[in-house]
């Protein structure tokens, strides 16, 4: 998933433009962190496949699901997937002028084999899918944070002699 955003610089104007990539680099990292234990886990939710507009799983799958596992849980079948993509995370914040931040998550290995000449689901992307309003979220997310940084750099300091 790529975000792009137009930051519109709101804080004091003394403050110093190089510890702008700092401050997009610390917020971009929040907003990873933000995005990984508020957005995913609700892609396991029942709902999410029309909220994320999953690819429609085949009938037999659906039925041997419900007679098997007991469920109808989008991108779960024993649980394992979830437990793996909610737990280890990795978050690599690169860049000066264009600061992104990768979240790397671990999954089994069948997240990333399908055949799309078969139809089968893309699982990996549907995972990182986003709604508009959780991307809009994430933006305003960033915007704040960079906004606090950078006028937590340039607050005011006392100094006493």
């Amino acid at each position: 998933m790529v975000m792009r955003a137009r930051l519109t610089l709101n804080w004091d104007p003394a403050a110093k433009i190089r510890d702008l990539p700092q401050a997009m680099g610390k917020a971009m990292e929040a907003a990873g962190r933000s995005w990984h234990t508020d957005v995913v886990p609700g892609h396991f939710e029942p709902g999410a496949a029309g909220r994320y507009n999953y690819q429609q799983r085949h009938r037999l799958y659906m039925i041997r699901k419900a007679k098997e596992k007991g469920h109808q849980k989008p991108l779960v079948w024993s649980g394992n997937m979830k437990a793996m993509v909610e737990g280890l995370v990795n978050f690599a914040v690169r860049g000066v002028n264009t600061v992104r931040c990768k979240v790397r998550m671990q999954g089994p290995r069948y997240l990333y084999q399908y055949r799309a000449d078969l139809k089968q689901p893309d699982k990996s992307a549907e995972i990182t899918r986003m709604t508009p309003a959780e991307l809009d979220t994430v933006r305003r997310q960033v915007d704040e944070n960079i906004t606090a940084w950078m006028r937590q750099r340039t607050a005011p300091r006392v100094v006493e002699g």
